[in-house]
């Protein structure tokens, strides 16, 4: 288990292999094995992520919101499209949609910029894309088959079309 820690450790401080020895122990030791369980965590989302169960279910079958986490400046790329406003640091964006029938995440799309509006996220676009008007079809918008709806929070008011979700102020 030391393994899947050690992963987990990156993933939510993203410190440096070379901060991480002193931890963990030896630094080419860390980098290979972290790429490793990350291939092996992402391996999961075919087997968890399914939105094959709308068939049989009520009209209202999940919940939809976007995540914002905190991560360290990116050196590599400093900009101000990682700047996560809710927490005053750089982060990232998840959007998360959650069935309410069952216990289960039926869909995670990310990690984009923290600058990227809900709604943009919600419909299919990226920040590359918003000046492009390029729309990803893979987009969780565009799985919700006709008849089935999903309550999202105020960034889902201007969707089209609006049948799709119950917009609920919060």
């Amino acid at each position: 288990y030391r393994d899947v820690f050690m992963t987990l450790s990156w993933l939510k401080n993203y410190n440096t292999f070379h901060v991480m020895a002193s931890t963990w122990g030896c630094e080419e030791y860390i980098g290979p094995t972290v790429e490793e369980y990350i291939k092996r965590f992402a391996s999961l989302k075919e087997g968890k992520i399914r939105l094959d169960r709308f068939k049989d279910e009520p009209i209202i079958v999940f919940s939809i919101d976007n995540c914002h986490f905190s991560t360290e400046e990116f050196a590599l790329s400093p900009s101000t499209k990682w700047y996560n406003f809710k927490q005053g640091s750089a982060g990232l964006k998840y959007e998360v949609a959650i069935s309410i029938h069952h216990q289960e995440i039926m869909w995670i799309r990310g990690p984009l910029p923290c600058s990227v509006h809900d709604m943009t996220m919600f419909r299919g676009g990226t920040s590359k894309d918003i000046k492009k008007k390029k729309v990803d079809k893979e987009a969780f918008i565009f799985q919700i088959p006709d008849g089935k709806k999903g309550v999202g929070d105020s960034g889902c008011k201007c969707f089209s079309p609006p049948t799709r979700f119950i917009a609920i102020d919060c």
